[in-house]
């Protein structure tokens, strides 16, 4: 046979394989189910595998094929019946593109295909080893910010560890928690500690801590009343007080500590001074310098009188 007759052959059998997998993908969708003894008011629509979704995708199909009856022909290490294994292709087909249906052409069960999309997303075990590896280094280093809640840090934790699990990564239940604990921010740190002190992590789930970390940050915004943005601020504030404070205090050191009402208030550096108060010593210090110039001026005015008194006693005196 020639080149073009082959290729003619395989087109053919493409072909004849999605009108084959058509029909039963139509005898589903009239069923509602694979066995039409058992009656469902569930309508399931397969997710289209695209070249980033591969996780969730064989996530959700997984569930779907359980659902169908349909997930042995995919695990099961025994050959199965035949109609099952096609009814299998038929929902593996009905989750994936042309594009990647095309290269799926030549497999025949649907565990050959199952495993050939795996390995075309995941990669062989080098690959697998080194995403291993990056997701690895990304659990251990994330943090829980100061302005984040607990459900964006707790999703963040969770898609990594199953993008782990999904790469054949075992992840203990004990590890998830106790990473949660130790990378939450300080304001968790009673919550933390009951935690720690009064349960066994063990035997905590995930859901558990998440839910007990949640409940401490309503009861801190239902009391305090004040959000991560207005402890920033008022931090912010604070420390734009404490420079104003240094400053004044540098100014009036290099001043040489002369009068004056500007001089008046000089505020320690720990010491916090509301407007009315540096008013009221701004005063005191005034009528201490008015009553000094005055005690001042009345001496000199007494030694002058004085002075002029003895002058005239001895101008007065008979010789």
């Amino acid at each position: 046979m020639s080149h073009i007759e082959l290729e003619r052959a395989k087109r053919e059998r493409e072909l004849k394989e999605k009108e084959e997998a058509s029909k039963i993908e139509s005898s589903i969708t009239a069923a509602g189910t694979l066995f039409p003894e058992k009656e469902s008011s569930v309508s399931l629509k397969y997710p289209m595998l695209t070249k980033s979704n591969y996780a969730a995708w064989a996530i959700k199909m997984e569930v779907f094929m359980m659902a169908q009856g349909v997930w042995d022909a995919i695990e099961s290490p025994d050959p199965i019946d035949s109609r099952r294994d096609k009814m299998a292709l038929a929902a593996i087909y009905q989750g994936i593109g042309e594009d990647t249906l095309l290269q799926l052409g030549a497999k025949k069960t649907a565990k050959e295909a199952w495993n050939m999309l795996k390995m075309m997303n995941q990669g062989a075990d080098k690959v697998k080893e080194v995403r291993s590896q990056t997701l690895w280094r990304e659990f251990e280093a994330l943090r829980m910010g100061d302005s984040e809640n607990v459900d964006d840090f707790s999703g963040k934790l969770t898609i990594i560890v199953n993008k782990l699990r999904n790469l054949g990564n075992t992840v203990e239940e004990e590890r998830v928690v106790k990473k949660l604990l130790r990378s939450v921010s300080s304001k968790f740190l009673q919550i933390v500690s009951a935690i720690e002190e009064f349960s066994d992590l063990t035997t905590k789930s995930v859901e558990e801590v998440i839910g007990s970390l949640k409940a401490h940050e309503e009861r801190l915004l239902s009391c305090g009343g004040k959000s991560d943005e207005t402890l920033l601020l008022t931090r912010a504030e604070w420390k734009a007080r404490e420079e104003a404070t240094k400053n004044k205090k540098a100014s009036a050191n290099s001043r040489g500590g002369s009068g004056g009402a500007e001089d008046a208030v000089v505020v320690e550096e720990d010491t916090v001074v509301n407007q009315a108060e540096a008013v009221m010593m701004s005063r005191n210090h005034k009528r201490r310098n008015s009553t000094n110039q005055k005690l001042n001026v009345t001496a000199e005015r007494w030694d002058t009188l004085h002075r002029s008194a003895c002058q005239k006693r001895k101008m007065n005196k008979p010789i």
